[in-house]
């Protein structure tokens, strides 16, 4: 299956990989020097974002490097429409 990449590793943004899960559930896995303090946040903004768009099979990783909500909600909405017309 294709992956698809999105976003960077510069500060401030997020590189996102969504693939097609084989679990048979979304899987969000976070990589983040801030993953104590805003991890729940960034999977509870992934997760809303994937029942907008009816995703529930696809295995979503992350590497955070300080992003905000609005960059996290613009990556996770590009990653996805890309996913879905793939």
């Amino acid at each position: 299956m294709e992956k698809i990449v999105v976003g960077s590793v510069e500060s401030g943004d997020l590189m996102m990989s969504i693939s097609e899960s084989s679990a048979g559930h979304n899987e969000i896995v976070i990589d983040s020097k801030f993953i104590q303090q805003y991890g729940d946040e960034i999977k509870e903004i992934i997760s809303n974002i994937c029942n907008e768009y009816n995703v529930n099979n696809a295995k979503i990783e992350v590497n955070d490097q300080g992003a905000i909500p609005a960059v996290i909600r613009a990556r996770t909405k590009t990653g996805l429409e890309r996913f879905l017309n793939k």
